[in-house]
């Protein structure tokens, strides 16, 4: 048993040390002079919503302030998923009068539907998905315009966000997690071999949006793998000036809830690269625990256990601390200890949750 944990941690190291490479290799920040547009972009942004009241007039405002490049045609559809909370009425009258805003009603169920149908609504060339509840800084636009003019050969940019700091501890670390999922993203990304995205902040060509009709969830990671498949060029943008801000979740069930939605996606995964990383880091936090449990019995297994939960936890701290700079969230760092041990428990819940409870999304509940 103590090869196998010396096994595990060392690959657990050499996994870490990967990531760090791929973060240096994506921070490396080219000149950026956002007036060198040259060609016309058109583009559209499909923000699929459902019973986002209390949130959705923070990025309405934040688009309609933003500065429109000459050379950029933009189009937004802002799709409704069913909304019963007043949403659609407060949208419908806040873009009257704006003519790039359109609002479409869904013509499925769901989020991948919404997105279809605002999808079919344009003949923009690239798509650019939101998510109803984030923020913008104020020169996204003239910064994603520039991005995407520089992005010809590319057909999907993997683009940079981090979770608003709540005042729960739940909230805080989400945006720990959070902080390092991206920052994981955006690092395989740029060593070539990407396996994560986020769909609240995405741009990708349009000719690649498809998606199966089983799929509820995971409308990011299936389009990143399609493309992937397919020999399309995926490239990553760790512009911090670019970085979109989202809510995290405030409380357990919200937590185990959307983590539990993020782990259903894997039954449909074919990527390798997704699938190697993913089973190793569910064998890697359930050997932590099956050791801890058999520590009962024989202390020689709790010290393994233990060692191991330590390895691990250094040397997330060393790549999660990088993240968290890159944020401009330090303030978090004293709670990296607390955080290791929640990630480390999240792990199996949500994979063993998926199988018998599911998990409620935007009011609806998926088996």
């Amino acid at each position: 048993m103590g090869m196998l944990v010396c096994i595990a941690g060392l690959t657990y190291l050499a996994f870490i040390g990967i990531l760090h490479l791929g973060w240096s290799k994506a921070t490396q920040e080219p000149s950026t002079d956002l007036s060198s547009q040259r060609e016309v972009l058109e583009l559209t942004i499909v923000i699929p919503f459902r019973n986002e009241v209390k949130n959705i007039g923070f990025l309405l405002n934040d688009l309609i302030a933003c500065e429109i490049p000459k050379n950029t045609k933009l189009h937004i559809k802002w799709v409704d998923d069913g909304s019963d909370d007043g949403s659609t009425v407060f949208v419908s009258k806040a873009i009257a009068g704006y003519d790039q805003h359109l609002l479409i009603r869904n013509s499925g169920r769901g989020k991948v539907d919404a997105l279809r149908t605002g999808i079919q609504a344009t003949d923009s060339p690239w798509i650019i998905t939101l998510d109803a509840d984030i923020r913008l800084p104020s020169d996204w636009m003239r910064r994603i315009s520039f991005h995407l003019s520089s992005s010809d050969a590319s057909d999907m940019l993997i683009l940079p966000l981090y979770g608003i700091v709540g005042e729960t501890l739940i909230s805080k670390y989400g945006c720990i997690d959070f902080a390092s999922l991206v920052c994981s993203s955006l690092a395989m990304g740029a060593l070539g071999r990407p396996i994560m995205a986020n769909g609240a902040h995405l741009a990708f060509k349009r000719k690649y949006a498809t998606w199966s009709n089983e799929i509820v969830s995971g409308d990011d990671v299936f389009l990143l793998h399609n493309i992937k498949s397919q020999g399309g060029q995926i490239k990553v943008i760790a512009d911090k000036r670019l970085q979109v801000m989202t809510d995290m979740p405030a409380t357990w069930t919200e937590l185990i809830s959307q983590r539990t939605r993020w782990a259903s996606k894997a039954r449909q995964y074919t990527d390798r690269d997704t699938l190697i990383i993913g089973w190793y880091l569910l064998f890697l936090n359930l050997l932590i625990w099956v050791l801890l449990c058999a520590g009962i019995f024989k202390s020689e297994l709790l010290y393994l256990s233990l060692m191991l939960l330590l390895v691990k936890s250094i040397a997330d701290w060393t790549f999660v601390i990088r993240s968290l700079d890159w944020t401009g969230q330090r303030s978090l760092i004293p709670l990296l200890p607390l955080a290791s041990l929640i990630q480390t428990l999240m792990y199996p819940v949500a994979f063993f949750n998926r199988y018998f409870s599911g998990f409620d999304w935007k009011g609806r509940h998926y088996q």
